[in-house]
């Protein structure tokens, strides 16, 4: 992969005792932590919370146009690939 996140979950998803790939419900939960976890240092990024009470409109309005290019489901992002994962193992 040329990703190095991508590359990750893949990885996340082998069990390699037995030369598989792990089943949905074996792999569902970790899938979302890490996205839940891709969200929130996302966010920490952007907007440090050391610098909260700073913070001005521009450095919202900066948040929502990264939010949108890289944050959101049908966009060419790492982030809409591994919600369209997290899709899959629902299945």
């Amino acid at each position: 992969f040329d990703n190095l996140i991508i590359h990750f979950t893949a990885v996340l998803g082998i069990v390699k005792d037995e030369n598989r790939l792990k089943r949905s419900n074996e792999y569902l939960y970790m899938l979302a932590r890490f996205i839940y976890y891709v969200r929130v240092l996302f966010v920490e990024y952007i907007l440090p919370a050391a610098t909260r009470a700073k913070q001005i409109a521009e450095d919202i309005d900066r948040f929502f146009e990264l939010q949108k290019k890289y944050l959101v489901v049908r966009s060419y992002s790492l982030y809409s690939f591994l919600i369209k994962i997290l899709g899959y193992s629902k299945i």
